[in-house]
């Protein structure tokens, strides 16, 4: 049986060594002569069973041990890492010792490898927060009427230019203008109404007089009570696609209305429809808020050492993911940079802090669900499939492929334990809801943004990413 010692750990690279038995050693030359054995045809022997000694004349002893070593060093990393409870992170071993295995004696290997850092954490359990909690207001009402008025209403193309009360199907991303870095607040498809209340102030002057197949930039300052934290108050540059311009048709909403789209008898029974609406969506952005506070105070106070290498992976990754972003709409990172004036030197800096920031968030993911025995099971998998084809419209057979490319089990795997951990932390938490109030002391308003219907609760995973060299 294969033992392993951890030598020493410095910046975040294990050096270990890992003795192995007789026993394995001789498992990995019978695992070596079986495949040969198969693949070679020898006069006098059946295919398959073709004796060893008969082997290592036709292929060479050389070519055997060749084998051998290859198997048993990826074995030895495996016992090393499962023994001593390391995780890898990128970046290829380094061998200080390697010997040529010989059957029937045992082998010490010694080795240097990346790994992730140590990781302590707060008590998130004795974590007491204050949480700001919108109240479900008439003006909310109002709007979520309008919301709901607009998925009944029919659209009609329109090929002119967009005005006052016609809405536009849209796309965007958006960055911050200070860092460039891509922020939360981007939407596959957005059904925009100029002329709205509540619109983000300037959207309107902006898409006036758009057409379809039209792009705008341009910079926006995210309203300071706006419900994401990770935005709220940022100054972001826009970068928008029109996809479609309609006329609307709406209908009225009465009795006959409810009746015919919700089954409700009554406007009161509305009423109270609306009500439970409101509170659930409100309940959930809530419980977003709070998830953000825990991972916030997670960070500040965890013990880790994230070395300047992890930063500088995670800051290609952070630069190739947007270079790539540039590049759909046209432009580049060298574009980019010329706008900003800075070089590729002084952006990475400014983009430091979010790299750490993002290793550290990886790493509470990691550490909380290894802790808590919290796994991606089955069912997980099931409900994220289902999702797939339900929402995303992805054909079964498609889905069915891509759960069997490692990268994307990996990624969803990921996306799985965040959410069961950001659940977890939140209910582990204490936390006191306080009526949301703006400098004057009144009420918060709603978000700017909505959904363009209440919230559903789905299947899907919250969007997340490993840091790139995990």
């Amino acid at each position: 049986m294969a033992t392993a010692q951890l030598l020493s750990r410095e910046e975040n690279i294990a050096r270990i060594k890992v003795n192995v038995s007789v026993e394995d050693v001789n498992r990995y030359f019978k695992a070596v002569y079986r495949e040969l054995a198969g693949q070679i045809s020898i006069p006098g022997f059946r295919k398959g069973k073709v004796p060893a000694n008969v082997i290592r004349q036709r292929v060479g002893a050389a070519t055997i041990t060749e084998a051998v070593a290859d198997e048993l060093k990826r074995f030895v990393i495996d016992v090393g890492l499962d023994e001593l409870n390391l995780s890898p992170r990128g970046g290829d071993p380094r061998w200080h010792t390697e010997p040529d295995p010989e059957e029937d004696h045992a082998s010490e290997y010694e080795f240097s490898l990346p790994v992730l850092p140590e990781v302590t954490l707060p008590d998130y359990k004795q974590f007491e927060l204050s949480v700001p909690v919108l109240a479900v207001t008439a003006e909310m009402k109002e709007n979520f009427k309008r919301r709901l008025v607009g998925r009944f209403t029919k659209l009609t193309d329109k090929d002119t230019a967009a005005e006052t009360g016609d809405a536009l199907k849209v796309k965007f991303t958006s960055t911050d203008s200070e860092t460039g870095e891509a922020t939360p607040l981007a939407m596959d498809e957005l059904f925009f109404r100029i002329g709205d209340e509540g619109n983000f102030p300037g959207w309107d002057e902006q898409l006036t007089g758009a057409q379809a197949g039209d792009h705008r930039d341009f910079n926006f300052t995210v309203p300071a009570d706006f419900t994401d934290p990770r935005v709220a108050g940022k100054h972001v540059a826009v970068s928008l696609d029109v996809l479609a311009v309609h006329g609307l048709d709406e209908p009225e909403l009465n009795a006959e209305f409810i009746k015919e789209h919700l089954n409700l008898d009554s406007m009161e029974d509305f009423d109270e429809y609306v009500e439970t609406m409101l509170n659930r969506e409100r309940d959930h952005q809530v419980r977003q808020a709070k998830s953000e506070m825990v991972q916030q105070r997670l960070a500040e106070g965890m013990q880790a050492e994230i070395t300047e290498d992890m930063i500088g992976v995670e800051l290609d990754g952070i630069i190739k993911e947007y270079d790539q972003q540039l590049r759909q709409h046209g432009s580049s990172m060298d574009k980019f940079l010329e706008e900003q004036g800075r070089t590729l030197a002084e952006y990475r800096e400014s983009l430091t802090g979010s790299a750490v920031q993002k290793i550290k968030r990886f790493l509470i993911v990691k550490t909380v669900a290894e802790t808590e025995n919290i796994q991606a099971t089955t069912e997980d998998f099931q409900r994220y499939a289902l999702y797939l084809i339900q929402y995303e419209g992805i054909p079964p057979e498609q889905v069915q492929e891509l759960l069997k490319k490692p990268e994307f089990i990996r990624e969803t795997t990921f996306q799985i334990l965040r959410e069961k951990v950001m659940a977890h932390l939140v209910d582990s938490a204490s936390f006191q809801e306080e009526p949301a109030l703006d400098e004057d002391g009144e009420t918060v308003a709603e978000p700017v943004i909505e959904a363009s219907e209440p919230v559903a609760e789905t299947a899907k995973p919250e969007a997340a990413e490993e840091p790139a060299d995990s």
